[in-house]
């Protein structure tokens, strides 16, 4: 199975970001996310706390 599209991420702060991707469907977001999050140092308990359209904010857990 190919791997998903990689959303554009810029980082804020260190441990805050911004995701921006490259689709409008929510499905395809969230799995695109969930597949890169660890790639980008994030856990999987760090979810987004703004969604708009197609750019997610993500703050870090600590």
């Amino acid at each position: 199975m190919p791997e998903p599209a990689i959303p554009t991420v810029e980082f804020l702060e260190p441990d805050f970001a911004r995701w921006i991707f490259h689709t409008d469907n929510p499905a395809q977001q969230r799995v695109q996310f969930n597949y890169w999050r660890g790639w980008f140092g994030f856990k999987e308990a760090d979810e987004p706390h703004s969604i708009e359209t197609r750019v997610w904010l993500v703050r870090r857990q600590r």
